[in-house]
């Protein structure tokens, strides 16, 4: 099963890296809807469930509650922390098992911008099974970080038995859904909101400008987020201006990971209720030297 990582440690994700968290373990019956919390310093992790199917398509989720002041990190953390790292191994009759990251917040603290997840929030998880009459078993593995004043791992091992015909569970289905909502549509970088991405100055790497056609008339009701391939460490979108419906911001592509041909640059738009996620292909000439 691929692993499915969120870029690597940057100057909080080192601070953590000195600090060591013991891996737990979780697993319940075959019947269950959700596995036991595991705890870690600052909150816990669980799997839940919607429940049974039909046609071997599954809806979980991954959830984190964190305690008050406690915070983890979306797929790119930004200028700190520690991205989530999730892989499938060992699972049994796992076809497809994608996962879904909610919108983020900007958190500043005075020395860096970070993207970051609050409170609770669950990281919806797209899972299909191979032979549609069996279960699934799904053992997930998952690496975090969990940040205070100061940033540490949190490690978990969660085990969960996908029925075909386990009943429903309303409560996780409620909990999944309300940021399954928060997730980005994938768009086609032609058809997405962003009009261009323009080369400011002559450095290299290159920061763009980035302009996107919305309908908010306020700039709080905006927000751009980047990624890149994986081993790309990209750092924040700065907003820049918005007038006559053209919000634009500015962004390094320092770190961004190429290739001989380029690279891709992933954007997230917030725009209103709306956000949209689009892949933009980068030139060769605009990255730094290898990526």
């Amino acid at each position: 099963m691929k692993k499915i990582v969120t870029r690597c440690l940057t100057l909080g994700g080192l601070l953590a890296a000195s600090l060591i968290w013991p891996l737990a373990t979780s697993s319940l019956n075959a019947y269950a809807a959700s596995t036991e919390w595991v705890k870690v310093h600052g909150g816990a992790v669980r799997l839940i469930s919607e429940g049974g199917t039909q046609n071997g398509l599954y809806s979980v989720g991954l959830e984190f509650s964190m305690e008050p002041g406690w915070h983890t990190y979306w797929r790119n953390p930004g200028e700190a922390g520690i991205p989530p790292v999730m892989t499938a191994d060992g699972s049994r009759n796992l076809a497809v098992f994608k996962v879904g990251f909610p919108i983020p917040e900007r958190h500043d603290d005075g020395f860096s911008t970070t993207l970051i997840y609050h409170d609770q929030i669950v990281l919806p998880l797209d899972v299909a099974a191979g032979q549609t009459d069996q279960p699934v078993q799904l053992n997930l593995q998952v690496a975090f970080g969990i940040c205070n004043d100061i940033c540490v791992p949190g490690e978990a091992a969660l085990s969960l038995s996908l029925e075909p015909g386990s009943p429903p569970d309303r409560t996780s289905r409620l909990l999944i859904e309300r940021d399954k909502n928060l997730v980005p549509q994938v768009v086609d970088a032609g058809s997405s909101s962003i009009v261009s991405l323009e080369r400011m100055g002559t450095e290299t790497p290159a920061t763009l400008e980035v302009s996107a056609k919305v309908s908010s008339v306020d700039p709080a009701g905006l927000d751009l987020f980047a990624d890149g391939p994986e081993g790309s460490y990209v750092g924040v979108p700065v907003f820049q201006n918005l007038e006559n419906g053209i919000a634009t911001w500015t962004l390094s592509l320092r770190g961004l990971k190429g290739k001989e041909d380029g690279s891709q640059l992933m954007l997230v738009l917030k725009d209103g209720s709306k956000t949209e996620e689009s892949w933009h292909p980068i030139a060769r000439p605009l990255l730094d030297n290898g990526g």
